[in-house]
């Protein structure tokens, strides 16, 4: 399997291709509570050559909905696999505005102190129908702990992100 990976790797679309359908076998499989260690499968890809930074195309931008540009990053904290996340990292994967935004929604905060360190700019909106700036979706979220430490790093939480938190019933998030 690894030689015939190596031969796709020069192609971006293929290598991207890989790497995202990867991520998302190995997300379906964790799913599915078949394999406990979601990020097992991540390094042969990577190791092969394929390039965590790479971004897919907007898809079908002519539609009512259309999908955004990702990454393997971004894909995988949507869905929740913090280990991927933290292998892609790792593995020199650059934190793009989408997976920052959805980091500072998450739990657990040290993967937005992550990308943070790794150069990350906190106060990127990725312009996009779905996701915000990582303060709105902390407050969204109601993750307390992501927005005091948000607010220690200078960003500030505009009128939106007070009624984001707001509309999710997170009222002492308004208070901070």
């Amino acid at each position: 399997l690894e030689e015939s990976m190596c031969c796709f790797i020069p192609n971006k679309f293929i290598s991207f291709f890989l790497l995202a359908t990867a991520v998302f076998s190995i997300c379906t499989v964790a799913q599915a509570n078949i394999c406990s260690d979601k990020s097992v499968g991540i390094p042969p890809f990577l190791d092969a050559g394929a390039d965590p930074n790479l971004v897919s195309e907007w898809v079908a931008k002519n539609t009512q909905a259309p999908l955004p540009e990702t990454t393997a990053l971004a894909e995988a904290l949507e869905n929740g696999h913090l280990s991927i996340a933290r292998v892609l990292l790792a593995s020199g994967a650059t934190p793009d505005s989408v997976s920052v935004a959805i980091a500072g929604g998450l739990e657990d905060l040290s993967l937005l102190q992550q990308m943070h360190a790794s150069g990350a700019k906190l106060n990127d909106n990725p312009g996009n129908m779905y996701h915000y700036s990582a303060m709105r979706e902390a407050c969204h979220h109601g993750r307390i702990a992501n927005v005091r430490w948000l607010m220690e790093q200078g960003v500030s939480a505009d009128v939106n992100d007070l009624k984001s938190a707001v509309g999710q019933s997170h009222f002492d998030l308004v208070r901070l």
